[in-house]
């Protein structure tokens, strides 16, 4: 499923890519491609050995 979600991430990033080459830099175009830029980190985030990290320490603290 994980594959499958990045999959359209990039299937979007390359068409909102194509779009503005196209069409120009519109504000819904950019305002899409850094939403989904946004959308993007907040999942590599996620999955973060960092943030595992955090999370034990803050439970540590507890």
């Amino acid at each position: 499923m994980n594959k499958l979600k990045r999959g359209l991430v990039l299937v979007v990033f390359l068409y909102l890519l194509y779009a503005i080459a196209k069409e120009g830099p519109t504000t819904e175009l950019v305002g899409l491609l850094l939403l989904l830029a946004f959308v993007f980190i907040m999942q590599w985030w996620m999955k973060s050995d960092l943030r595992r990290r955090m999370k034990e320490k803050q439970k540590d603290d507890i």
